[in-house]
């Protein structure tokens, strides 16, 4: 599916139980993580480990994301870091934040090898930050959070 040569992405396993990441479909973008031990979420924040560091290339960084079949499947988990980045310096173990918001009707399991989220890495880019009075004018200005309408 990608025909450009991929960048190396160093991983090491913090444990010799820890479950290799890797791409599910020749056309993912996103890899997978796992969980190494089980837990059982409640309503309160649990931080699933994953056993492994990685490398990332210089220039790049990690976004970790929830994925998309367990919002299926749980509807009301949160993948805490969603939108979290892991930068490139960093060589701890990938940790996934996660809480389950069903207000403690039904637990979310959590077992040994579940893919919990999943990992895109990405180019980024830096800029030079300056500070101003103001800031050029757009048509939408300040407008967030919903000012477009449903």
């Amino acid at each position: 599916m990608f025909k450009k040569k991929p960048k190396e992405l160093l991983v090491m396993k913090l444990r010799e139980d820890a479950v290799e990441p890797k791409y599910m479909t020749d056309g993912a973008v996103a890899f997978d993580v796992c969980a190494i031990e089980n837990y059982t979420v409640y309503s309160t924040l649990v931080k699933v480990h994953t056993g492994i560091a990685v490398a990332i290339p210089e220039g790049y960084e990690i976004n970790v994301r929830a994925r998309s079949g367990l919002s299926i499947t749980y509807p009301n988990y949160i993948a805490i870091s969603g939108g979290g980045t892991i930068d490139s310096d960093y060589r701890g173990e990938i940790i996934v934040p996660v809480v389950n918001n069903s207000h403690r009707k039904k637990p979310w399991v959590i077992k040994y090898g579940d893919r919990i989220a999943q990992c895109i890495v990405a180019p980024i880019e830096r800029c030079k930050l300056t500070i101003v009075d103001k800031l050029p004018e757009t048509k939408r200005g300040t407008g967030g959070f919903g000012h477009t309408g449903r």
